[in-house]
């Protein structure tokens, strides 16, 4: 459901000047979102730089400098800014495609008051969760690594880290048959190691190796070789047990990338950590909306159940102020399509008007069908809502590959369990950040890639505390290398910097330093 204010005009407020550092835009924000917890995991100066410089605007609605907390004044590279926004703009069309694919006609609610407003994020919830609950479990589609069918995207989310009020968005949820998933196929980690296995191959059968983006995408795997646990985007037969009984819960989480390959392990951990942050949220509504905070469930151990009282507080919310007439008029004849009465509901607990409070009642009940349907959907008490968690890396480039090859653009599935005592110190971390409590740390040595495509690199605070000389080889090399690379795979600047993912190494293979 999307929101629809109120025709008459409305009051231009006037923008408040950017924040100073990231203690003070947390402060004024008064919450934090799931990005804000994991981006900075990147690299924290870079994070910080983009949140002074009000990188949610447009680039020309930015201004030109800004300074930083310890009093430098900085400036963005703007080929970098427009190459930049080029990515991203690329990586949201990929997501309102997906969002396409499975969202319902939209229904217009109108809200007047701030209670509305939050009445409407609340029942936006309900409508996914009761919509997940009702889906049937499919397989994957032939030629996906996913089914289609049987999920719900863009979930908001939300809950208490840390003492912290944080908000999300969960990319996807599915609902899918417990099938086994031991049998893993290898998608390259790198176009390196596609390269040496090519010519290992080329020269057994004495073929020239191919050199077309299709075969960067090979997902055959060497018998000598381990395999990763990553799925590849391309046909397979079922699992013998595909069709057994039984379903179960996924959480997954769309990048969308340039390259034609999963990056590293290590450059997965600030997406690894959002999706266990995404469940950990899921897993606090769920404890707040049952009796008791028993560990019957399932859930994690380290989630804060949802206290709605002291949110509403937190939001400055009066939950039992009557919603407007235009919310309730244009919010029950939703209800009453999933077999819901909503002036019903409303008078089963003892009122006549419908309030936050309400609607809040309504989204519990969803959850706590949720939770019942998991456990009916294992055939037993205490299995985790979420059975797993995965990240679904897709391409945002324009393909050579024929029409039949990864035409979803997957490039390949990360499974990988939630890990509550790891997100639990991650978050622990990245709060004492936001509330000043410790000192940004900018990249490791071993990360340095990273700095290549940023915006920031020329003008880092971190960058340039830790420099020390270059020999004057360093630009010659880098440059020999940046052109026998676009050479190779034909990207265009902001396409090479994008898909850097090893570390930057000279002509002769040496690793160089800053």
């Amino acid at each position: 459901m999307a929101e629809a204010g109120p025709s008459g005009p409305r009051t231009r407020r006037a923008r408040r000047p950017p924040p100073t550092s990231l203690p003070d835009h947390f402060s004024r924000k008064g919450y934090l979102s799931v990005s804000d917890l994991v981006g900075p995991s990147w690299c924290e100066y870079a994070y910080q730089y983009n949140i002074l410089s009000l990188s949610h605007l447009p680039p020309a609605l930015r201004p030109e400098t800004i300074t930083t907390e310890a009093g430098q004044t900085l400036a963005a590279a703007a080929d970098r800014v427009a190459a930049k926004e080029v990515t991203l703009n690329a990586g949201k069309a990929v997501h309102s495609v997906l969002e396409a694919q499975v969202a319902p006609a939209q229904v217009h609610v109108e809200t007047h008051t701030k209670e509305d407003a939050w009445a409407l994020r609340l029942f936006n919830l309900w409508c996914d969760i009761r919509s997940l609950v009702r889906l049937q479990p499919k397989p994957p589609a032939k030629g996906s690594t996913k089914g289609k069918e049987a999920c719900v995207r863009e979930i908001p989310v939300y809950g208490w880290i840390h003492d912290v009020f944080v908000t999300g968005v969960v990319d996807e949820l599915s609902k899918s048959p417990l099938a086994a998933t031991d049998d893993k196929q290898k998608v390259w980690a790198s176009q390196e190691e596609w390269k040496k296995d090519a010519r290992r191959k080329a020269k057994k059968s004495d073929a020239k190796p191919a050199r077309t983006l299709s075969a960067f995408f090979s997902t055959a795997t060497p018998a000598s070789q381990p395999t990763e646990d990553v799925e590849p985007s391309q046909d397979a037969e079922p699992t013998k047990d595909a069709g057994r009984e039984g379903w179960g819960y996924f959480l997954t989480d769309t990048k969308t990338r340039y390259s034609a390959w999963v990056p590293a392990e290590d450059d997965q951990h600030s997406a690894r950590m959002q999706c266990m942050t995404y469940k950990r949220l899921l897993d606090g509504l769920c404890l707040g909306a049952l009796p008791s905070a028993s560990s019957e469930y399932g859930l994690d151990p380290n989630a804060t159940p949802m206290d709605w009282p002291r949110t509403f507080r937190h939001l400055g919310l009066d939950a039992d102020r009557p919603l407007s007439a235009s919310f309730v008029r244009d919010a029950a004849p939703v209800c009453e399509s999933w077999g819901t009465d909503l002036a019903l509901f409303v008078a089963q607990h003892d009122a006549d008007m419908c309030t936050l409070h309400h609607i809040r009642l309504l989204l519990d009940s969803a959850l706590r069908e949720w939770i019942h349907d998991a456990q009916r959907g294992a055939s037993q008490q205490k299995c985790p809502l979420i059975q797993q968690l995965e990240l679904c890396y897709r391409s945002r480039r324009k393909r050579r590959a024929s029409a039949e090859e990864h035409k979803d653009g997957i490039i390949g599935v990360v499974k990988f369990a939630h890990d509550p005592t790891g997100v639990d110190a991650f978050l622990a971390d990245a709060v004492s950040m936001w509330k000043g409590q410790r000192a940004l740390v900018g990249v490791d040595v071993q990360h340095t890639r990273r700095c290549w495509s940023c915006e920031w690199q020329n003008a880092c605070e971190w960058r340039l505390s830790k420099s020390t000389p270059a020999p004057e080889t360093h630009a010659a090399h880098h440059d020999q290398q940046e052109q026998q690379d676009q050479d190779v795979d034909e990207f265009s600047e902001g396409e090479w910097w994008a898909s850097l993912e090893g570390d930057l190494r000279d002509a002769e293979g040496n690793k160089l330093d800053w």
